[in-house]
């Protein structure tokens, strides 16, 4: 009885073990199957495309060419920058760079972006603005130097007279110009007229001032002759810089087309 005992526990221990090898089996193919099918994590990029390749760039100014600009440009009060900053020790070193090299770096390329520059004008853009600077040689060997700081719908224009590389006098606009919005209206227009031009934004303007001798004052691009020719003279005035009397005398005031929308 006791022999028929052992032989039927040996047959259970036996037939249990067989039994738990197959999950065992697929115990460990599952783990395999599942680490084989995790992909492998890809290292990730951290490297960015430059938005800016051509910046720092090289700026080339024959300082010879252009030192009576550059001079003036140096000269300018730090006033004359109404909406930017650029002081005099940036304009020193900046000018002592092109008088070096024949050439500045330019490192921003959202700051400061050199638009043209030639021996008598030049004109950067200065972020979401313009400035730009033109001189005009008088007769007497004096200079008159005109800046216009432009952002939005605001101009601020300054007038400089140099003699001998120094600042004898300083003008307003309306004191050289005249005053825009009186100087385009016609004479003795009636009521009408009036109340349109008062909600006609007059004082809305660009300036032209990259030629020698001419400057432009040319109003907003809705002021057309179709709309405002029995109201207005014209939508631009047209000034010469006389070198004798040292004055901007009047050429013309006309209608400039402008562009239909």
């Amino acid at each position: 009885m006791k022999y028929l005992y052992l032989i039927t526990l040996t047959l259970l221990i036996f037939s249990c073990g067989k039994k738990q090898q197959p999950f065992q089996e697929f115990q460990n193919s599952t783990t395999e199957e599942v680490v084989q099918e995790i992909p492998a994590i890809e290292e990730i990029d951290q490297t960015t495309d430059n938005q800016h390749p051509d910046y720092p760039k090289q700026i080339d100014i024959d300082f010879d060419k252009h030192k009576d600009i550059l001079d003036m440009i140096l000269l300018l009060p730090d006033t004359v920058f109404t909406t930017w900053g650029w002081d005099i020790a940036e304009r020193q070193s900046w000018y002592n760079e092109i008088k070096k090299n024949n050439y500045y770096i330019d490192d921003d390329p959202l700051y400061f972006n050199q638009s043209y520059f030639e021996p008598h004008t030049a004109g950067f853009s200065i972020i979401d603005g313009y400035w730009t600077i033109t001189i005009y040689r008088a007769t007497d060997q004096s200079i008159y130097i005109v800046t216009d700081d432009v952002v939005g719908d605001s101009n601020s224009i300054h007038i400089l007279e140099v003699k001998e590389n120094e600042i004898v006098n300083s003008y307003t606009q309306e004191e050289v110009f005249g005053n825009f919005e009186n100087l385009v209206t016609l004479p003795n227009i009636n009521s009408d007229c009036l109340d349109k031009i008062q909600g006609a934004e007059l004082s809305i303007y660009d300036v032209n001032l990259d030629d020698k001798q001419i400057i432009e004052f040319e109003s907003s691009w809705y002021h057309t002759k179709d709309e405002y020719q029995y109201c207005l003279k014209g939508n631009t005035i047209q000034y010469r810089f006389n070198p004798d009397t040292k004055q901007f005398d009047i050429q013309k005031i006309y209608w400039k087309p402008k562009p239909k929308y």
